[in-house]
């Protein structure tokens, strides 16, 4: 049997098998390899799912904290106490209080917030404050 006289619709043949042997050994060896990245996957979503949820719920609770010092700085017993202990302000008196009703063609483009102006006079210095 010469070897320079084979067929070659049988050479391509057998090249095509070997492709085709090549191929499925590959998918066979990928897919394992697939499913594990797959997981993989999964495993690394379900961890970072997990922190982003864990900041969340961290959030939230900063965020009500926050909310409760904001009602708790804010409250008005605890500025007049600033206002009588550290600035030394006192509530005026009735007849330190003047109230100015101002006319519609008197209004700076504020209309209806600014229906009136109050002015307090300082009973110790003798002068106008605002």
């Amino acid at each position: 049997m010469n070897r320079t006289n084979r067929n070659p619709a049988v050479t391509i043949f057998k090249i095509r098998h070997m492709l085709l042997v090549a191929a499925v050994v590959s998918v066979v060896l990928a897919l394992p390899f697939l499913l594990v990245w797959k997981q993989a996957y999964i495993n690394t979503a379900s961890l970072e799912l997990n922190a982003i949820s864990d900041t969340l719920s961290a959030l939230d609770r900063q965020i009500a904290y926050l909310q409760l010092q904001c009602k708790n700085l804010s409250s008005n017993s605890r500025i007049e106490k600033i206002a009588r202990e550290h600035l030394g302000l006192e509530y005026p008196e009735s007849n330190q209080i003047l109230v100015i009703n101002v006319n519609d063609s008197q209004t700076d483009g504020f209309g209806s917030v600014r229906d009136f102006f109050v002015r307090m006079w300082s009973g110790n210095s003798g002068g106008r404050r605002w």
